[in-house]
C-alpha cells in the first residue's frame, strides 16, 4: 500500500499535465498529446503478459520493473525531443498499468478473495488520502 500510495503521486500529475508539458516543449498541433491518449488506451492489450510475470517472477520484480517504466517515463519527459517522447508515453502507459495490476494482485494473493472489493477499496482510498 505504501508502494503504491507513493507511486501514484506522480502518476497522476503526469497524466494531468502531459499534454501542457508536451505542448511546451514544442507539441503546437498537438500529434503527441493525441498518440498518448492511442498509447495509453492500447497499453491494455498487454496486460495479460505483465500479469503472467508478475505471477511468474514475483511481486518485487513487478514492482520494480513499474518502478522502472515510471521512472524512465518521468526521464524522458525531461528531453526537449518530442520523437523520444514516444517511448516514453509507451513506458508510462506500461509502468502505470504494472503499478495498478500489481496492486490488485497483491491484495488477492496476500488477503484472499472473499472481502477483495472491500480491502482494494480500502487500500484505494487510503491512497488518495496520502494522495492529498
Amino acid at each position: 500500500l505504501i508502494w503504491f500510495s507513493i507511486m501514484i503521486i506522480p502518476l497522476q500529475y503526469y497524466i494531468a499535465t502531459i499534454g501542457f508539458q508536451l505542448e511546451q516543449k514544442g507539441d503546437e498541433s498537438g500529434h503527441y498529446t493525441s498518440l498518448f491518449s492511442v498509447i495509453y488506451s492500447s497499453s491494455a492489450v498487454l496486460s495479460p503478459v505483465i500479469g503472467f510475470t508478475v505471477d511468474k517472477a514475483g511481486l518485487g520484480v513487478g514492482q520494480g520493473v513499474a518502478t522502472t517504466l515510471c521512472a524512465g517515463s518521468f526521464f524522458i519527459l525531461t528531453s526537449n525531443n518530442l520523437t523520444i517522447h514516444t517511448l516514453g508515453l509507451i513506458m508510462y502507459g506500461l509502468g502505470r498499468m504494472s503499478v495498478f495490476s500489481t496492486y490488485f494482485g497483491n491484495i488477492g494473493k496476500r488477503f484472499g478473495y472473499v472481502n477483495y472489493g472491500t480491502l482494494a477499496g480500502l487500500g484505494l482510498i487510503t491512497s488518495a488520502i496520502v494522495s492529498l
